[in-house]
């Protein structure tokens, strides 16, 4: 019926959002923990605000 059709394609848009948010996750993890990404930060919370 129309309703296992759409419970279907749903669960296909699913796992590939999970299998794109893993990577995306791992992605940015990686990115965090990056001594770059750090210096970063603490560079722009040191800036002084331009007034």
């Amino acid at each position: 019926s129309l309703v296992e059709s759409k419970q279907f394609l749903r669960d296909l848009n699913r796992e590939e959002l999970v299998k794109v948010n893993k990577k995306e996750m791992e992605f940015l993890q990686k990115r965090l923990s990056s001594g770059d990404f750090m210096e970063t930060v603490m560079s722009f919370m040191n800036k002084k605000p331009k007034l």
